[in-house]
């Protein structure tokens, strides 16, 4: 009888190790950035554009809403947020080559009251511990003529 309780401790005992084995086990590769090689980045975006009387409907751009993606040096999609609001002050990466596009959440068909706004940094390398701030300006890329009458 003593042998019987004594194999069930075991048996619970290995049951419990293994519990805790796997659940606290992580995949380093559900959260970039979390290798602890990481830098990190911040983005500073901007808006490029000439605003005449004629167009001053078109003045107020608001950039909270702009997807942004963070692609590797290749092209690949890195990370994707669907609005720059929605993303950190500072975004956790790993070393590597890396651009950021940007562009509005609109369609780019060309329309008088649809501007599309879009932009991209340039490639920029990262290392383990590094900190950047990566300027992107966004023009409107959906203008087909521009007209200036002077």
């Amino acid at each position: 009888m003593k042998n019987q309780q004594i194999k069930n401790l075991k048996r619970c005992a290995v049951a419990v190790c293994l519990f805790f084995l796997v659940f606290s086990c992580e995949n380093p590769l559900d959260d970039p950035g979390s290798s602890g090689l990481s830098g990190k980045i911040s983005i500073d975006l901007k808006i490029e554009m000439m605003i005449s009387k004629a167009s001053a409907r078109l003045s107020e751009v608001l950039t909270d809403d702009f997807v942004v993606e963070i692609r590797t040096a290749d092209g690949s999609v890195y990370q994707h947020y669907e609005r720059l609001a929605d993303v950190p002050d500072q975004i956790p990466l790993d070393p590597g080559n890396y651009y950021i596009a940007v562009h509005s959440p609109n369609s780019n068909t060309v329309a008088f009251e649809n501007p599309f706004y879009a932009g991209e940094s340039d490639i920029f390398s990262l290392n383990s511990g590094e900190e950047k701030m990566i300027p992107i300006i966004a023009v409107m890329a959906n203008c087909m003529v521009t007209v200036v009458y002077q």
